[in-house]
């Protein structure tokens, strides 16, 4: 990828190298102060690296330099991915999104739904209508993820299924995942409202399912090898495993540092379409670049421009919408995998209608501008998300330097 002066692409390169200012002031050693061990930034604009610049380390304790090859878990960043891949299949004509997803994956054949989210009764209904693949793009499914047992009876049902389970997680088959999954009582009708979930990983199978192949090997010869992501993938081998930075947790006293839920180097039996790749910012770019290029890149075209422009489109209404649009996405609506623009006033960000994109655990975060024709990634491997409120300073920096 081609590096330039800010100025020939039509940044202002004193106000960028603002962001120096501010990161540089950010990154140290100091667990007590929890200072950022390390984190990557990239701008790019029409194809060409306006900014770039990686601080600190990946891997504090051992003096490893951050990179744009430093091999980091990207989470929820998956979910354009996964989502990308299952509308390759969309183009091929093998579903429509108002499908039921039982006419696939026969275990979600009668979905029950709560009768309420309030008391302790655990009391099911019928659900009043099946889930939809479109459903499960847009997080309408009523799944849940357990993130909230302590406020959330759902959540509370997830979390204790986990606890109870014979092995971890990470070592159930994506199928047998998928299936006990469809199992679990829904909080919603499905399309009444919002709540983010394990929906993705449901498309997830619906790959495997259609393409008669693992979510890998699919993402990897549909996706991964024509775009030129030869670090992105469910584990990292022996030599990624030399660059993977270290994951920082932030919620005690002190920074410390956590492998998370899978140890390093570990093949997992179940790929999580919604959470489970590893990624580097070169490759993270490749993939972004294509979503601004209309899906197209290098050659290599995985999406027509139209289903770019149906992805990025928001398809909620009614009260999911409403929940979305006024939760932590404040002005932000949400497509098939990405959240996307839709009030800037809303938002407090000097962005653009369109702007589309999304973000991981971890806090990780990207975005893609059509208008502007600019992309914007953010890599760095901190819990709880988005610990030092860093994203929105981000969006609206790079925006303020746009001539």
């Amino acid at each position: 990828m081609v590096r330039t002066n800010p100025e020939k692409v039509g940044f202002d390169g004193s106000k960028l190298s603002r962001l120096d200012k501010l990161f540089h002031g950010l990154v140290g050693g100091d667990s007590s102060r929890k200072e950022i061990p390390g984190m990557g930034l990239r701008i790019m604009r029409r194809g060409i690296i306006a900014f770039d610049n990686c601080y600190g380390f990946a891997d504090q304790e051992n003096l490893v330099p951050m990179t744009e090859d430093t091999v980091m878990r990207i989470f929820s960043m998956s979910k354009p991915i996964v989502s990308t891949a299952a509308l390759t299949l969309y183009e091929q004509g093998a579903f429509t999104l108002d499908e039921p997803i039982k006419k696939y994956i026969p275990s979600f054949e009668s979905p029950r739904v709560l009768k309420s989210l309030d008391g302790d009764s655990t009391d099911m209904v019928a659900a009043e209508s099946d889930i939809t693949i479109g459903q499960l793009f847009t997080m309408t499914s009523g799944l849940s993820y357990g993130f909230d047992p302590d406020n959330d009876k759902l959540d509370r049902i997830y979390s204790d299924y986990f606890e109870k389970l014979e092995k971890p997680y990470y070592e159930i088959t994506t199928e047998d995942f998928i299936d006990r999954l469809a199992q679990f009582p829904l909080a919603f009708h499905p399309g009444s409202d919002y709540r983010y979930s394990w929906s993705i990983d449901v498309l997830g199978r619906l790959i495997e399912v259609l393409s008669g192949r693992s979510l890998g090997d699919y993402l990897e010869s549909e996706l991964f090898i024509p775009l030129g992501m030869s670090d992105t993938g469910f584990f990292a081998n022996k030599e990624q495993l030399t660059r993977q930075a270290g994951l920082y947790d932030y919620s005690g006293e002190e920074r410390v540092r956590t492998d998370g839920d899978i140890p390093p180097g570990t093949k997992p039996a179940f790929e999580s379409g919604g959470g489970g790749l590893l990624s580097t910012m070169n490759d993270y770019t490749r993939f972004c670049e294509m979503l601004r290029n209309r899906g197209s890149f290098e050659g290599a075209e995985i999406l027509s421009r139209k289903t770019i422009e149906l992805m990025s489109s928001n398809h909620l209404e009614g009260k999911s919408f409403e929940r979305f649009f006024n939760g932590n996405k404040k002005g932000y609506g949400y497509g098939l995998g990405v959240r996307t623009m839709l009030n800037p006033a809303k938002a407090g960000i000097n962005g653009s209608i369109g702007e589309f994109g999304w973000d991981g655990a971890a806090s990780t975060w990207m975005m893609v501008d059509p208008k502007e024709e600019v992309t914007a990634l953010f890599m760095i491997q901190e819990f709880p998300f988005n610990y030092h409120g860093l994203h929105k300073k981000f969006l609206q920096m790079i925006y303020s330097a746009l001539r």
